[in-house]
């Protein structure tokens, strides 16, 4: 689980230190909390999101504060990368919230987007170098992924993107479940990912070497829209029935072979196929059978024997 954290916490007096002599600068922080509860807090508490098996991962914006700027509006994805924060000031601002979320959540993700202000690239004290070192003291497996603007990455992202072929390098496809991210009260089932959709997208990127985050946008009272349920809810009924052969598993070869996806797990082969869609045996299996398994009939599933 990876939370959308932004970093928006109150200030310590290691903030303030490090930015002595520039009070000219607004201080654009406000605390992550509401009706006094720290939203992060409660979901990182040992009952929530680990205490269910769940690894626990915050994102956080690092070259724009999505709630204060003196830039022009973003209206393109060129404007979201050229006005962003370059500075110095805007490189402690961002890293010493970093360093708050590292030290009080130790996430095993660390989510970046939109770069970073290119003044926290080099040796400096606040630099994306120190930050690193520290994390990975603190969370000896954490993982970053690839948005920082450096050449430093634990995995590969692609946002509402199909791809085309196996990837070699750890990936994970990200996308909402409707068209963009966080809650649109607009949203009707046209604007959102069907079930079976979604189902598809899942096998596929696992075939492909990747792993699949879906944003989910709740209301402001905490309650997701049922046009986002639906989804996740055939999603749900589709990993009770095969979550263990999905756990776990890799590629089988090039991981898509003749339209079908397969995986192996544990020296066993499972071919995922549209309904109705019977897989071709490749020529290195030849003598074996496809055994059709039983469940939910958002795919075929078949076990190699």
């Amino acid at each position: 689980m990876v939370y959308i954290a932004w970093g928006q916490f109150g200030f310590g007096q290691d903030f303030k230190e490090i930015l002595a002599g520039d009070e000219s600068q607004p201080l654009a922080g406000i605390p992550g909390k509401v009706d006094g509860a720290d939203i992060v807090d409660e979901l990182h508490r040992p009952e929530r999101a680990r205490g269910h098996g769940l690894k626990f991962g915050v994102y956080f914006s690092g070259a724009l504060d999505w709630h204060v700027s003196d830039l022009p509006p973003i209206q393109s994805d060129r404007d979201l990368f050229t006005f962003r924060r370059q500075d110095s000031y805007s490189a402690k601002y961002a890293a010493v919230q970093l360093q708050e979320l590292i030290h009080k959540f130790q996430p095993e993700v660390l989510w970046n987007d939109i770069e970073w202000p290119d003044s926290g690239k080099g040796t400096e004290p606040y630099s994306l170098q120190e930050i690193f070192k520290e994390y990975l003291l603190s969370v000896p497996e954490g993982v970053v992924n690839d948005r920082w603007g450096i050449p430093v990455q634990g995995f590969k992202t692609r946002e509402y993107r199909n791809i085309d072929t196996l990837q070699p390098q750890p990936w994970e496809a990200t996308r909402g479940l409707s068209r963009s991210f966080g809650f649109n009260r607009n949203d009707t089932e046209n604007d959102c990912i069907s079930g079976p959709e979604l189902v598809k997208f899942f096998v596929d990127t696992v075939a492909k070497n990747g792993n699949l985050l879906i944003n989910v946008g709740p209301r402001a009272d905490g309650t997701i829209p049922e046009v986002q349920l639906k989804p996740l809810r055939e999603l749900g009924s589709f990993m009770q029935s095969y979550g263990e052969i999905i756990y776990g598993s890799r590629p089988y070869r090039d991981g898509i072979i003749n339209g079908a996806w397969w995986l192996e797990k544990a020296g066993e082969i499972f071919v995922f196929t549209l309904p109705g869609q019977q897989p071709e045996i490749p020529a290195e299996l030849a003598g074996r059978q496809l055994i059709l398994q039983s469940g939910v009939q958002t795919l075929d599933v078949y076990r190699l024997i």
